[in-house]
């Protein structure tokens, strides 16, 4: 697969060299004296290309192929040029004007000069009030791609993201597991997730996992970024994910409504229904879905109701207001893992009927964007968080059978509000324009967490046997966090610029509460109970810096590189929770590293996108889980022990590239059909150091694959388009021991290699008028593979993936 990927590099570049391309040169006269360089914008009108321009008005156009193209000159994105000019064989010269503004000129709407029909793109430098340059991002445009959005297929949605390790452990598809370069994907905790800009995870600070991602039918686009975003978006390792949703203030249409059903197999049905509406500057967008399965495995049954509300004011030219809402509730039974002896003989088997899990998310936001000029603008955001999980059955080891004793509950309720201004302020020094990027984040997050029995029952009866003295613990977390960043984006040439950051960031995390200690005889009598008081305060406050730099030969063409530092809190919510298969390192410390890349990316006319770079990730005092059997209490059972085990090393390449192959050999292409062919490559070298443990010095990180690829193919004729995506994951371990699999009949199923996996997905979509139509058939070939071990919910064991599975939809938009 290697061979392949380098052989695929090789031609890229070389196709890239070899294609015959012009440039158009020339200066713009200013007879108005009046204009500024930064207001001035040259383009070519329904194309990608767009001129540099130079500080004493001269400009040029790269990379140009042959054609007849209409060249337009904006100011303040009003027409004040425009003409038509033919590329023969030659570069070609020309100058602009710019004269008297009338205000009957036209205004005209700019296509995104990163848009392709790849349906990939990165950030821009600047988006909004962030400052993206030199950084390593991704944004996935989600009605440019072909994905099972029914049951949010990750695998599909997330193909063209390099390097991801995605777990698929959530039947219903509404909680998201994603991790990178080493990171578990544990609930994407290893990322700052968002929705339109602001936290939506349990607690950002002491339980940073996402028990709540929106539908991918409702949203617009997912922005990615990598470990560099730390200085802006919070200290996490892995970097930033932000699900920007479908609104209803940039269209045209004053009401729109729009209804999809989908059904599929084993028992799945999914219901959606948007509804928008405008009126002059006020507009408001409504959605809800409802979706419901039995999934594959027995005891498997799940309901999931979803809502969001979005409404926006803008006041006046400068002012912007808004308003968002979200809402689940998940009620899912959940079956339980299994061993390797299981998962090879059938992995279908269910020992687990009396298991639920139930999450009841809210999630609300006030937002402003006010404009001080052109140059500044600012941002504030207040969201609120009002939310419960609770998980209700047996949690004790898959090979013990369910005797029908008392089920353990446990139950957080978060209560979380935060805010976060940015502002944004565009200067020039040395001439050249640059920009400012500070802000400030205060958040105070109250997590309640109890566990201990509920009913023997099999019904999804959440409620305690002794509310008020629960058997195993009860405490109240709260935590602090205020933050203060800066990040400064200076072109040192018109070509090369650099972005220096910092961040000071304080964090008070608070436990009080108390666990308790049973022992019982054999007849299940207690025999002694002591109850432990504990109480903590962990105030800390620390600086990271970072620093990035970017160099663009032309519009097209950009090498890029950053290094910024990294932090991790250790969570208290964590640190309690009590389960046979799981023990805790009561002295736990925070986590602290470095996250680098160094790149290339660009765009060739319209028949190329491509991404490649090199990272590296250093991990100090690294969280991780290890195998261990020295519990005498426990007659020296095997059980999960989480510790700071070692420092972490984890660095590689990560490779993304997409043809257009009929505009490759096709002069005369006329836009009806489309050929499209995309790989994602990375390679992982993963590996625990400065540790005295011999166990682990040296071993593999857990969940870290040596080598990922996801190909796809797409084509495309008018209003049909198909795809068809293969997925190669590598093998991994589960632990830092990197403890061989146990294929007894009565083992865990906790430890072992995860082996290797491939999967291939199909998707279609066609569109007839105001209806369309959608099919997947996702693990066509029906592989059987999983791709975690869990230590507790929703296992404990192996978590089976899903054989094959046929969706089709049908909706209408009016």
């Amino acid at each position: 697969m290697i061979k392949i990927l380098v052989l695929n590099f090789i031609f890229l570049f070389l196709f890239y060299g070899n294609s015959q391309t012009f440039s158009i040169k020339g200066k713009i006269n200013d007879l108005t004296e009046k204009s500024k360089i930064e207001d001035l914008k040259l383009i070519i009108l329904d194309q990608d290309f767009k001129a540099i321009i130079y500080n004493n008005r001269n400009f040029i156009f790269t990379d140009i192929p042959k054609g007849t193209y209409n060249l337009v000159l904006l100011e303040n994105e009003k027409i004040v040029d425009r003409k038509n000019v033919i590329l023969t064989n030659k570069d070609i010269e020309i100058d602009f004007n710019i004269a008297e503004i009338s205000t009957e000129l036209e205004e005209v709407h700019i296509k995104d000069s990163r848009q392709s029909d790849f349906g990939k793109l990165h950030l821009r430098s600047i988006e909004g009030v962030s400052i993206n340059e030199s950084k390593k991002s991704e944004v996935i445009m989600l009605d440019k791609i072909n994905a099972n959005l029914a049951i949010d297929n990750a695998r599909e949605a997330f193909a063209k993201i390099p390097g991801l390790n995605v777990w698929e452990s959530d039947e219903s598809g509404v909680q998201l597991g994603i991790g990178s370069r080493g990171l578990s994907p544990k609930r994407s905790s290893n990322f700052n997730v968002r929705q339109n800009g602001y936290d939506i995870s349990a607690d950002a600070i002491g339980y940073p996992e996402s028990y709540y991602t929106p539908p991918l039918e409702a949203v617009e686009k997912i922005e990615i970024l990598r470990g560099a975003a730390s200085l802006q978006y919070g200290t996490q390792f892995g970097g930033m994910v932000n699900f920007v949703m479908k609104n209803h203030k940039n269209s045209t249409k004053p009401v729109e409504l729009k209804t999809n059903h989908s059904y599929g197999s084993y028992g799945f049905y999914k219901g959606s229904i948007w509804a928008g509406a405008k009126y002059k500057n006020l507009s408001a967008k409504a959605f809800y879905q409802y979706r419901r399965g039995n999934a594959w495995r027995q005891n498997s049954d799940f309901q999931v109701h979803t809502s969001y509300f979005n409404i926006n004011q803008k006041i006046n030219d400068k002012l912007e207001i808004g308003f968002d809402y979200s809402f689940r509730h998940n009620l899912s039974q959940q079956p339980g893992g299994v061993n390797d002896y299981w998962f090879e003989q059938k992995p279908d088997t269910s020992f687990r009927s009396r298991n639920w899990f139930r999450v009841i998310w809210n999630v609300a936001a006030l937002y402003g964007n006010y404009n001080f000029s052109e140059k500044t603008k600012l941002t504030t955001k207040i969201f609120f968080n009002y939310s419960y999980r609770e998980s209700l059955g047996n949690l004790e080891r898959i090979s013990r059978p369910d005797l029908s004793e008392n089920r353990t509950i446990i139950y957080d309720h978060f209560v979380n509000i935060g805010a976060e201004v940015r502002l944004l302020h565009k200067y020039k020094i040395l001439n050249r324009s640059s920009a400012i990027a500070t802000g400030i984040r205060l958040y105070r997050g109250f997590t309640d967490s109890k566990q201990g029995d509920g009913t023997n029952q099999s019904d999804a009866d959440f409620k305690f046997l002794n509310p008020d003295n629960p058997e195993r613990f009860v405490f109240s977390y709260k935590n602090y966090n205020a933050s203060l960043f800066a990040e400064n984006l200076i072109y040192l040439t018109d070509k090369w610029s650099i972005t220096p950051g910092v961040r000071y960031e304080f964090i008070e995390t608070n436990s009080n509460g108390y666990y308790r200690f049973m022992i019982k005889n054999l007849a299940g009598n207690i025999i002694a109970d002591n109850r432990f008081l504990e109480s903590q305060s962990l105030p800390r406050g620390f600086l990271l810096a970072g620093v990035g730099t970017s160099y663009r030969p032309n519009l097209h063409l950009e090498f890029y590189g950053n290094i910024s530092q990294n932090y991790r809190a250790v969570t208290f919510s964590d640190m309690r929770v009590q389960n046979p298969n799981f023990k805790i390192d009561p002295n736990l410390q925070d986590e602290k590293g470095f996250t680098s890349d160094i790149g290339f990316r660009g765009t060739f006319k319209k028949i190329l996108n491509y991404d490649f770079s090199l990272f590296y990730l250093n991990y100090s005092n690294r969280i991780g889980e290890i195998y261990k059997t020295d519990d005498a209490s426990n007659f020296f059972i095997p059980y999960v022990f989480r510790t700071n085990i070692a420092d972490a090393n984890t660095y590689g390449f990560e490779f993304f590239g997409e043809i257009n192959w009929l505009l490759v050999f096709n002069k005369n292409y006329d836009g009806n059909h489309k050929l499209t062919t995309f790989s994602t490559a990375s390679v992982n070298q993963a590996k625990y150091t400065n540790t005295n443990r011999t166990d682990i010095l040296g071993k593999m990180v857990e969940n870290t694959p040596i080598f990922s690829n996801r190909s796809g193919l797409t084509y495309a004729f008018k209003n049909w388009t198909s795809t068809v995506t293969f997925t190669y994951i590598g093998e991994q371990f589960s632990d830092a021991t990197n403890a061989e699999s146990d294929f007894s009949k009565l083992s865990n199923g906790l430890f072992g290699l995860i082996p290797a996996y491939h999967v291939a997905d199909f998707s279609t979509k066609y569109t007839f008028n105001k209806l369309f139509f959608e099919a997947s058939i996702n693990n066509f070939t029906n592989q059987i593979y999983f791709t975690r071990r869990a230590e507790s919910y929703p296992g404990p064991g192996i978590m089976p993936s899903p054989p094959i599975r046929l969706f089709v939809s049908v909706g209408i938009k009016i």
